[in-house]
């Protein structure tokens, strides 16, 4: 069994007063466009450090591109877009059971234009010298209130003018995150999957049967390596030269390494992987999952990607598969519970679509 085996939403986003109740250790959330399923990984994910209130600023805006957060104020705005739109208080409520232990976070509070003192401004010379700008009092947009976490109180305060969304702490358990758009806007070779380079080299040859290996290229004057792959008939070449399933793909291995005895939450977790080879990726998933004790939490909208991973873990006793179907009924989130043993019987023998 995986680290969490229940997780209450009380309030989050459009998501109210809904239960994932016995979870496996690979979790599929299904639903329509707009049900909240990205708002259930959202939600879990601020279990990461629960004491902390810029991990629940750094899950809001998992969804969202380095791009947008760019513009100012957008990161701010999708924090406070995580409480619920029709109240003037911004509430959220979540609990779990982690390990046979019960947990509480809730964060209360307004969002209140005050007058600050600016952040300071600072710009460092070449000789060392830096130099400081001070402003007086400006009006800073922020939300203030607190975190309740568990029996501890803690005051905060968020300013839309200096939002952190980067923790540096240790987390309480390794949970990440994986957008539909990871293998897009983020490095997906890392120096952790170069020790399983030939496992997943036969991973890769499910999409080109020449490939032979992968690697990192460093060079003097660049500040990044190249994510290079190594071919039979060419010179390595940079990996984006192939195409998305390949770097999907490497993109789930690399976080199944870094999500060793934890969770792992995915969005979208058949983006870019083709059907003909969707039963031989999700068998290679499970196993590895499996071996390095990662429970999984995902969502998709797709038939087959059910029926690929229903069929990877029914072949494996020792591992437990519950499907979770979100709805939105007039304004209330409604969740059903579908076990493996029921699964396997509506999908495989009665041929029933389950979404």
């Amino acid at each position: 069994m995986g680290l969490f085996n229940k997780i209450t939403i009380g309030q989050y986003r459009g998501l109210n007063d809904i239960t994932l109740d016995e979870m496996g250790d690979f979790n599929i959330i299904l639903g329509n466009n707009n049900a909240g399923k990205t708002s259930i990984l959202e939600a879990v994910s601020c279990w990461r450090t629960p004491d902390r209130i810029d991990n629940v600023v750094r899950s809001s805006i998992l969804r969202i591109s380095s791009k947008r957060l760019q513009a100012r104020g957008s990161a701010f705005d999708a924090f406070v877009n995580i409480f619920p739109y029709h109240s003037g208080n911004k509430t959220i409520k979540l609990s779990s059971v982690i390990n046979g232990e019960r947990h509480h976070l809730e964060i209360d509070g307004v969002v209140e234009t005050r007058f600050l003192q600016p952040v300071r401004l600072s710009r460092s010379f070449s000789d060392g010298d830096a130099e400081e700008k001070e402003q007086s009092e400006i009006e800073v947009e922020c939300f203030s209130g607190v975190l309740k976490n568990n029996d501890s109180t803690i005051e905060v305060l968020v300013r839309s003018d200096d939002i952190r969304a980067e923790l540096r702490e240790l987390p309480l358990m390794p949970i990440n995150f994986i957008s539909s758009a990871h293998h897009l806007t983020n490095s997906v070779v890392t120096k952790n999957l170069l020790p399983h380079k030939e496992e997943i080299t036969k991973l890769l040859t499910m999409f080109d049967v020449n490939i032979t290996g992968f690697d990192l290229a460093y060079e003097e004057s660049g500040w990044y390596p190249t994510e290079m792959i190594h071919h039979k008939y060419f010179a390595p070449v940079p990996l984006s030269t192939f195409g998305d399933g390949l770097k999907r793909v490497l993109g789930l291995a690399g976080q199944v390494l870094m999500s060793q005895n934890g969770l792992l939450l995915i969005d979208e977790i058949d983006t870019s992987i083709h059907i003909s080879v969707l039963a031989d990726v999700f068998k290679w998933f499970v196993s590895a999952c499996k071996q390095y004790n990662v429970q999984v939490l995902a969502t998709t909208h797709s038939l087959e990607t059910v029926r690929s991973i229903v069929n990877a873990v029914t072949s494996d006793e020792a591992c437990e598969m519950v499907v979770y179907r979100l709805e939105q009924i007039r304004g209330k989130s409604r969740v059903t519970r579908f076990a493996e043993a029921e699964l396997n019987y509506i999908l495989n023998e009665m041929g029933q679509d389950i979404r």
